[in-house]
């Protein structure tokens, strides 16, 4: 009886187009690995007018001007959006990065009837701009919850100072 391959090796994973990563297993369609397709086109010319921009870069008057250094300067630059953007986009609004949780209870909401959790996480950069940092809440109360950014925190602070019950 043979064996029964590494599950690995089914499965390209990885930057692939889709057609790679697709495997199935009895009765299924799975799809793993990263398309690299969105970037392909764009990827290439963005290489082609870096090229054409250090071949003129190395071909003018200044002998110390090659393209070898155009190229490192430029691949600085891309990288250093590359890393901006990614940073950005896993900061934004709609996601909770490794919140930490503060406090829960049971017998929540109007009724009592619901659990509540609050959590807390960093929040997006444009938050930084109130001059508070980036520590946000988030507030759930059975399925319902609010997210509120350093500013909100500040004032709701203050307006349960004076709350009586």
């Amino acid at each position: 009886m043979a064996k029964v391959p590494l599950f690995e090796d089914f499965i390209p994973v990885g930057f692939a187009p889709n057609s790679a990563a697709q495997f199935s297993l009895g009765g299924g369609y799975k799809e793993t690995g990263y398309n690299m397709d969105a970037i392909v086109g764009p990827v290439e010319e963005l290489g082609n007018h870096v090229a054409e921009q250090a071949n003129s870069y190395e071909s003018n008057d200044n002998p110390d001007h090659t393209a070898k250094s155009y190229v490192k300067e430029a691949k600085k630059h891309i990288n250093d959006k590359i890393d901006e953007a990614c940073e950005s986009y896993s900061m934004s609004e709609s996601t909770l990065n490794e919140g930490t949780d503060i406090s829960s209870w049971n017998q929540a909401g109007i009724k009592g009837d619901a659990n509540a959790q609050i959590t807390t996480f960093v929040g997006p950069r444009d938050v930084e701009s109130f001059g508070l940092g980036r520590k946000c809440m988030q507030i759930n109360i059975g399925r319902n919850y609010v997210q509120l950014n350093p500013a909100d925190i500040v004032e709701l602070k203050e307006l349960l100072k004076n709350y009586k019950v």
